[in-house]
Formats: C-alpha cells, sequence, structure tokens
C-alpha cells in the first residue's frame, strides 16, 4: 500500500500508474531516474559510501536534527 501512495508523489501520477497498473518492475537506473533514489552505486562501493556518510553525520553539530524535523513533517504532511 505504502507504495501506491509514496510513489505518484515521488515519480509523477503517469510513471507510476504505469509501473503499478501494469505491474512493471524497474531497475537502480530508471529509479534514478525517477528520483525514487537519490545515487546508484556498484555492491563493491556501497560500504565506503555508507562509512563516508556516517563520518559526516557524526561531524554535525549536535543540534542539526532538529532542523531535520521540520523537513521531515513537510514531507509527510499533505502538500497539495
Amino acid at each position: 500500500m505504502a507504495s501506491s501512495l509514496l510513489l505518484p508523489r515521488i515519480a509523477g501520477y503517469q510513471r507510476a500508474a504505469e509501473k503499478l497498473l501494469l505491474g512493471e518492475s524497474f531497475d537502480a537506473a530508471e529509479a534514478a531516474s525517477m528520483g525514487i533514489v537519490n545515487l546508484v552505486l556498484s555492491a563493491e562501493d556501497v560500504g565506503d559510501f555508507a562509512f563516508a556518510q556516517a563520518k559526516k553525520l557524526a561531524a554535525l553539530p549536535p543540534g542539526i536534527a532538529e532542523g531535520y524535523q521540520g523537513v521531515d513533517e513537510w514531507w509527510s504532511g499533505d502538500r497539495s
């Protein structure tokens, strides 16, 4: 159910309808082109990328998460 609600918001109604109604699958490259994922990495690069991102997060000031809450609330709400 979540995919049928979120996919149109992320990928647009037409693309979501095509994928959901016809049961069409898509690969990582197409997911990136639809805006569903930010980045496509090879299996070999995932660990290094995750570690680098974790280091960036750990270096942020402690209160930075408070700013993110507003973004999360906006994303979860009705923006239409």
